[in-house]
């Protein structure tokens, strides 16, 4: 027994260079920051993937002939489409109340919010009320809609108020309330006034949420505003969707509702790089 242990106690211990590496667990694989050009490939082969299934789906004549379009075919419309003289005027129909109604959407947004994670009284007393108007579809009351306010802009502006108010609303509210309590105790412990704790402890807290709202938000009225120029032909890109749909000119159509789709992947990725650099002093964004 003792030679036994003996020899166990002084058996070598491996080396650094003799020990097997342990390989990745799925959960530390998922947890892996990959590089960029890992990211960049995979959105290639993404990418590459779609538009063969695109060309697939022209070759079959899914839904019908011409009813989708070859991809060539779609990019020599989508460069005839941006190139026309008065591209850049329907363009500023669909961008410009969409700015319009986002900014009256952060505004006020965030005002309503601050006011109901403040009090607690009164975000209780309209919890119900806000989930009852945010689940009310809006495209219902477009024909109404269009009857009392008109085909122009303020319908739009209107629409994109009413429907992508809500997620700046429910992301403040969130965000106030989760201020950190020592915070709170220490604005009051130097007395404070209600606005310079907003403004110096309460909106600082917050700008990691608002900022979040602001990207859903802007998405959606972009959403919002295609739909409302589709559905109540208002003059913008969803109204030359819907024309050329009509008229039977397809390829015309697909152009513009390519821009269409371009211009929403460039304010969802715009909006994520802009949050991104604002916070950049955030925990959040480290």
């Amino acid at each position: 027994m003792s030679t036994t242990a003996e020899t166990t106690s002084t058996r070598p211990t491996p080396g650094a260079d003799e020990i097997e590496p342990r390989s990745r667990t799925f959960a530390e694989w998922a947890q892996h920051e990959p590089s960029f050009r890992t990211v960049l490939g995979l959105r290639a082969v993404i990418l590459a993937c779609l538009l063969v299934a695109w060309q697939l789906l022209h070759a079959l004549e899914v839904g019908g002939p011409g009813t989708i379009p070859s991809v060539p075919g779609v990019v020599r419309e989508l460069a005839a489409v941006t190139t026309e003289a008065g591209f850049a005027s329907v363009l500023w129909q669909t961008v410009g109340p969409w700015l319009l109604g986002l900014v009256i959407v952060v505004v006020g947004g965030v005002a309503i919010g601050v006011v109901l994670g403040t009090f607690s009284f009164a975000y209780r007393s309209t919890r119900a009320t806000i989930d009852f108007v945010r689940s009310f579809p809006p495209v219902a009351v477009i024909p109404l809609a269009v009857l009392t306010l008109g085909v122009s802009t303020k319908l739009k502006v209107v629409f994109i108020v009413a429907t992508c108010i809500w997620p700046m609303v429910l992301q403040t509210i969130v965000g106030v309330r989760s201020v950190d309590p020592i915070s709170r105790q220490a604005a009051r412990s130097m007395r404070l006034s209600w606005w310079q704790a907003v403004r110096w402890v309460v909106l600082p807290a917050t700008m990691p949420y608002v900022a979040t709202g602001l990207r859903i938000s802007a998405v959606m009225a972009l959403l919002v505003t295609i739909g409302v120029e589709i559905l109540g032909g208002v003059a913008g890109l969803g109204q030359s969707i819907a024309t050329f749909e009509a008229a039977g000119d397809v390829d015309t159509m697909w152009g513009y509702l390519l821009t269409a789709m371009l211009l929403g992947v460039i304010v969802s990725q715009g909006f994520s790089r802009l949050e991104r650099f604002a916070l950049r002093w955030h925990a959040s964004q480290r």
